[in-house]
């Protein structure tokens, strides 16, 4: 069970019953988490507990997390999701300690009558290792699933609130975060989540919570069907193999399910009839599922007027046309290239 301070604990309480369970309707991105305009001033590392009567042993590793930074504003600074989406993006600002660290997404779980009844924290989702740079701001393109609202748990619905945290895996690292011990624990001071070692996947939080610590991260979240996914053109050469034209496609940002469709003006002997032409013929279609940052030749089939074109011609000018089908609306991009037969 997450384990507030007793100075703080009836403050935690409103601040979450006012976020707690509504889902997020947001009709685009929201950042949310630290500024980033501070460096983290904390200086010791997982083998340090920053509070009283820990219920768990310092280790060589641990995970942190900051639900809400000011406790008597649910808005501001904390890493608790806005709603139902992905994170896809985060930054991460170290100071001269660094070493291998892990995203992590911490489900906290609440009794629906009781919000002072609930668990903190399950981990739910991690993204890969990274080592963020020494004495700047570290910026991670990822596809975090968040959300809130309610689940079955043995039985029971239960409301449940996803938050981003942060698992140092190294002993000797200094944890990225801002203290704000100094401030009023009753109006100001974040609210952390702290375990050690850190977290595995599916696992439960057992120890209790310091405060006053902030995490110095941001993240970036895109409600349900929306994202920052871009498509781009490599400049390889646009083929046909067999009974498939290769279109090269790259996926930028976050990942990209999509369709692919070459078209152009009709199939002629003459050539000048080919470029008076003023109907778009369909020669070739087919769907793609790319991760961000992944490129590749994507086989969309030739149609039969494809199969004709490809008899008729060693090069036409063509449309790539690629639909983003995993987002709402539907993202379009379209590129002019040289099919070659």
């Amino acid at each position: 069970m997450r384990k507030f301070s007793a100075v703080v604990a009836s403050v935690v309480v409103a601040a979450l019953a006012a976020v707690m369970p509504t889902v997020s309707y947001a009709s685009g991105p929201v950042t949310f988490g630290a500024s980033l305009t501070q460096a983290p001033d904390v200086t010791f590392d997982c083998s340090v507990i920053p509070y009283t009567n820990p219920i768990r042993s310092p280790g060589t590793s641990c995970t942190w997390g900051t639900p809400l930074f000011d406790v008597s504003n649910s808005s501001a600074g904390g890493l608790d999701a806005p709603g139902n989406g992905n994170v896809y993006q985060v930054k991460l600002r170290v100071g001269s300690s660094t070493g291998p660290m892990q995203l992590v997404v911490l489900r906290t779980l609440f009794d629906p009558n009781d919000l002072s009844s609930n668990q903190c924290c399950v981990d739910v989702a991690q993204s890969s290792v990274f080592t963020p740079v020494a004495n700047g701001i570290t910026t991670l393109n990822v596809d975090l699933p968040v959300g809130e609202g309610q689940e079955s748990d043995n039985g029971a619905t239960v409301d449940f609130l996803d938050q981003i945290g942060l698992s140092i895996l190294e002993d000797g690292v200094a944890i990225p975060a801002i203290s704000e011990t100094s401030l009023e624990a009753s109006e100001q001071q974040p609210v952390v989540t702290f375990n050690a070692p850190a977290m595995t996947l599916g696992e439960s939080q057992l120890a209790g919570d310091p405060d006053g610590y902030e995490l110095d991260m941001q993240a970036t979240w895109y409600p349900t069907g929306q994202s920052p996914a871009t498509v781009v053109f490599p400049t390889q050469a646009y083929r046909v193999k067999g009974n498939n034209a290769l279109v090269n496609v790259g996926c930028d940002n976050a990942p990209c399910d999509g369709s692919v469709t070459v078209t152009g003006p009709p199939v002629a002997t003459n050539a000048t009839i080919v470029a008076k032409a003023s109907k778009s013929v369909t020669y070739a279609s087919g769907t793609f599922k790319l991760a961000a940052g992944a490129s590749g030749a994507v086989p969309a089939k030739l149609t039969s007027k494809g199969r004709v074109l490809a008899r008729k011609h060693k090069k036409l000018k063509v449309t790539i046309t690629v639909q983003l089908t995993n987002l709402s609306p539907v993202k379009t991009f379209t590129h002019s290239v040289r099919l070659k037969f």
